[in-house]
């Protein structure tokens, strides 16, 4: 089995992989016994992968978003955009859930609503400051 068909098989199964603290060791949840058998024989590889999946979305954030404590996004656009840039980017992000752990792991955490807090699109940010701009000033005119 190879690598990519080895994370595949953990998370269908439920299993969760993810970076400890270290960055040079696996946090494992829910694996199945005979997967975790496969994956002691891949940790190298493994951790290669989490690591550039950690990369990919943090290099995505950079570059394609802006961090406001007033402002929250849908994750699954933000998932999307995020597999659209990795795509055109040649990276890799992993599954929605691991997009998640990601932004987790980076201190963006879901509100009761399901939005991420904290976190928009650059896109959508300068829109709204546009839309925001133009009212303000047509307000002016308008007195």
């Amino acid at each position: 089995m190879s690598v990519i068909e080895l994370l595949s098989a953990i998370e269908a199964a439920g299993g969760v992989l993810t970076l400890a603290e270290t960055d040079d060791a696996i946090n494992c949840q829910h694996i199945p016994r005979e997967l975790a058998v496969e994956l002691r024989g891949h940790r190298a590889e493994v951790l290669a992968i989490l690591k550039q999946r950690a990369a990919s979305v943090s290099q995505w954030i950079l570059s394609g978003c802006v961090l406001s404590s007033r402002c929250a996004s849908n994750p699954k656009i933000l998932n999307r955009e995020c597999g659209h840039w990795a795509k055109a980017n040649r990276a890799h992000t992993g599954t929605y859930a691991d997009f998640l752990r990601e932004l987790e792991g980076w201190g963006f955490t879901l509100d009761d609503s399901g939005m991420v807090m904290g976190l928009v699109l650059a896109e959508d940010f300068l829109q709204a400051w546009q839309y925001q701009r133009e009212g303000s000033t047509a307000d002016r005119y308008m007195q």
